[in-house]
C-alpha cells in the first residue's frame, strides 16, 4: 500500500505527533526563559505551559467524539485529587535529594489516592491491575 507524502501529512496521525512535537518545542524554549528566572517553579512551570497546548487541541478534537460533559467530569476530578497532593507539597518543604524523592512518592501516593476515592472508574481500573498482577506473579512467587 502506497501513501503519497501530502496524505501522510494530511493523516490524522501526523497531527498527533506533531502536537507532541510543538509541546517538546515549546517546553524547551519556556524551560530556557523561565528556570534561570524562577528556578524549580520555572521548571514547573514551562511544564504546564507545555502541556497546557496539548491538552486543549487534544480537548478539542475528542469533542468531535465525546460529550463535552464527560470530558470536564474527568478533568474536574483529576483537578480535585490533585488538591490535596498540592496541599501536601506546599507545605512540606524538603531540604535533601532523598527527601525530596521521598516527598514526590508520598505526594504520588496522595494523589492516587484521592482520585481512588472520587472517580468509579479509576476504582475499576486499580481492581483489575491488582487482579492481574496477581494472576501473573503470584504463581512466580510459589
Amino acid at each position: 500500500m502506497e501513501v503519497d507524502s501530502k496524505t501522510l501529512l494530511k493523516s490524522r496521525l501526523f497531527k498527533l505527533t506533531l502536537i507532541d512535537y510543538g509541546a517538546t518545542a515549546i517546553l524547551i524554549l519556556s524551560s530556557m526563559i523561565m528556570i534561570p528566572w524562577l528556578g524549580v517553579f520555572g521548571a514547573a512551570l514551562s511544564r504546564l505551559i507545555a502541556i497546557s497546548m496539548p491538552f486543549i487541541m487534544l480537548s478539542i478534537m475528542c469533542i468531535q467524539y465525546l460529550k463535552l460533559t464527560k470530558i470536564l467530569k474527568d478533568v474536574a476530578l483529576t483537578t480535585i485529587a490533585c488538591i490535596p497532593m498540592t496541599i501536601y507539597l506546599i507545605l512540606f518543604k524538603p531540604t535533601r535529594a532523598t527527601l525530596t524523592l521521598l516527598t514526590i512518592a508520598v505526594a504520588a501516593i496522595i494523589y492516587f489516592i484521592s482520585l481512588y476515592i472520587i472517580d468509579v472508574e479509576a476504582r475499576k481500573l486499580i481492581r483489575k491491575f491488582i487482579e492481574e498482577v496477581s494472576r501473573r506473579f503470584l504463581p512466580l512467587l510459589e
